[in-house]
């Protein structure tokens, strides 16, 4: 299938092994509506996209954004539209009780970029909020079930976003973030747009 591959590569996925029946059909669904741009309507729209943040940089009156760089596409991806666009980009490595490979990835794109990066192992952070919560639920911490591993993704991302959202008002800047497929099925991606929404911090 057009782009099929290409997006497996692109997003690592082969090396991850087979999509859940769910996710491919939900994928080939994206792929036959179109939803995968030709590199040349992309480029076109990355210019818009472009200009449009280079305006808002000139009205809101701010130049910093920070996020989160995972060494994936996403971040990637809104790093580099939003530096072309002028902004002082802050790319973090927040690392929770992860294989360091893929924190380096992260530290690689920030270089690749020629973005300030800033690193935060949260690890002892997030082994602290899952104490709290035993009382509550002393299976939590262990559990292998979906539920309490999606519970616990949860708390990572949301562990991460409070870092990003105090360190952008530090800077008086802006959280820039990313959605992708897999956050957009599971619902737990909080912005929506393109590629990436931007939220005041300092509201």
């Amino acid at each position: 299938m057009h782009h099929l591959d290409e997006i497996l590569e692109l997003s690592r996925q082969k090396q991850r092994g087979q999509l859940s029946p769910w996710f491919d059909a939900q994928l080939r669904e994206q792929i036959e509506a179109e939803q995968f741009l030709e590199p040349s309507v992309l480029r076109d729209l990355s210019q818009r996209l472009i200009r449009q943040l280079t305006d808002y940089r000139e009205q809101a009156g701010m130049s910093t954004a920070v996020l989160g760089m995972s060494g994936g596409v996403d971040s990637a991806l809104t790093a580099a539209i939003l530096k072309r666009a002028g902004w002082h980009v802050v790319g973090y490595t927040l690392p929770i009780e992860q294989d360091p490979t893929e924190t380096e990835r992260g530290v690689e794109a920030c270089n690749a970029l020629g973005l300030e990066h800033l690193h935060l192992d949260l690890s002892q952070q997030y082994r602290a909020l899952l104490d709290t919560f035993s009382p509550l639920d002393p299976a939590f911490a262990q559990s292998d079930t979906a539920a309490a591993r999606t519970r616990r993704g949860n708390l990572r991302a949301r562990l991460r976003m409070m870092t990003l959202y105090d360190q952008a008002h530090r800077f008086g800047g802006l959280v820039a973030s990313t959605d992708n497929f897999s956050e957009l099925g599971a619902g737990s991606g909080r912005f929506t747009g393109m590629w990436a929404t931007w939220r005041h911090c300092n509201r």
